[in-house]
């Protein structure tokens, strides 16, 4: 969970571990969001959105977030890099 500066989007990501006795050697994907450019840009809309998930952030952390993206900012936003990443990922890739 934090601030994607080159994404310009704040992300989360929960994983579980694999069932007992699957041949899943990885953790499985609960949830993912905030991968795309620009999908969640205040932590408002990230709290709504893990509240979809049942996960209530408390207000220190969400102070912490505040913080990670006043660090990192946007200044990437719109750079060459961020948008190949932007348009790949609008392409599906």
């Amino acid at each position: 969970m934090g601030w994607d500066a080159p994404l310009a989007t704040y992300f989360a990501m929960c994983f579980d571990e694999p069932n007992t006795g699957s041949d899943e050697e990885y953790d499985v994907e609960v949830f993912w969001i905030g991968a795309d450019p620009q999908e969640i840009t205040t932590v408002d809309d990230l709290v709504t959105a893990l509240r979809e998930h049942q996960v209530e952030l408390p207000a220190d952390l969400i102070e912490k977030l505040l913080a990670d993206k006043d660090l990192e900012g946007d200044r990437r936003a719109g750079r060459p890099g961020t948008r190949i990443i932007a348009a790949s990922v609008e392409a599906g890739a």
